[in-house]
């Protein structure tokens, strides 16, 4: 992740580790690439045939989830110092990549931060509706008294939450039921 930035948003990362994973493939000398390349025509375009390897190269294993290597599973811990949302990470050991998304203990990690993020977005909701009610009151009153400054600072407060973004229709992209 080095040429990559730091997303500036709240990251979730989740992998598994302790599954034999390829960190290191060596070549014998002269292997690669193949000594004796053969070239072989096809419809005017020349391709070069490379498979299969003269001699097999050697595996050497390493930490990770049986398909991506630890060190890149951890690509982002990287961002952790380098914004102010946070950057949480989860590990579960001797589960594999796949088994990510069938095992229990991945799967109900994923859940609970659905179910997490949904209860923050419903309380924002909740919280939003609550000044937006207040404001309505202080402008009724305000109204009331027909001060023309007054009706000055309402029509700034509705230009600007006209431009704000608001949460008002946000619904949870995935429901646990």
């Amino acid at each position: 992740l080095a040429g990559f930035p730091a997303p500036n948003v709240e990251v979730f990362c989740s992998h598994g580790s302790k599954v034999d994973t390829t960190e290191t493939v060596v070549y014998p000398k002269g292997s690669f690439p193949p000594a004796d390349v053969k070239k072989v025509a096809t419809d005017n375009l020349s391709s070069v045939k490379i498979w299969p390897w003269p001699s097999a190269p050697t595996l050497i294993k390493g930490d990770g989830d049986g398909t991506v290597n630890i060190r890149s599973l951890e690509g982002c811990l990287k961002w952790r110092n380098k914004q102010s949302q946070p950057v949480h990470h989860q590990v579960f050991e001797k589960v594999n990549h796949l088994d990510m998304l069938r095992t229990e203990e991945p799967t109900q990690n994923v859940a609970d931060i659905i179910e997490t993020l949904n209860k923050e977005l419903r309380l924002k909701k909740e919280n939003d509706v609550k000044k937006s009610n207040l404001l309505d009151e202080t402008d009724t009153v305000e109204d009331q008294n027909e001060n023309p400054a007054n009706r000055d600072v309402q029509e700034i407060k509705m230009s600007a939450n006209e431009n704000d973004f608001s949460h008002h229709d946000i619904q949870p992209i995935i429901e646990i039921l």
